[in-house]
């Protein structure tokens, strides 16, 4: 991917934490790893019903993302946005 002119390649891992001696996560979370310069990021996962919301950083972000899919769910349509700035998206299931 690039974004902002920059070469994005890293891999992200979506899960539940759950620590020693403590109880497992409610929320989901993920974490991004750039293969490019060891960046990691993390966000925190709503789904309800057709509508997913994901948080930078923690639950409740003013940065966040959040998408409407179809009842079919076979499209979706949403938007990412931060403090000065987004951009919005959309896109359709492959078969």
């Amino acid at each position: 991917m690039e974004y902002n002119g920059r070469k994005v390649n890293g891999l992200e891992i979506i899960g539940r934490i759950h620590r020693p001696e403590e109880e497992i996560s409610e929320d989901i979370w993920s974490r991004f790893y750039s293969y490019l310069d060891g960046l990691t990021l993390d966000y925190v996962y709503e789904m309800t019903e057709n509508v997913l919301t994901i948080w930078f950083g923690s639950r409740e972000s003013n940065d966040f993302m959040k998408s409407t899919y179809s009842l079919d769910g076979k499209t979706f349509s949403g938007s990412w946005q931060w403090p000065g700035g987004g951009y919005s998206f959309k896109g359709k299931r492959l078969e």
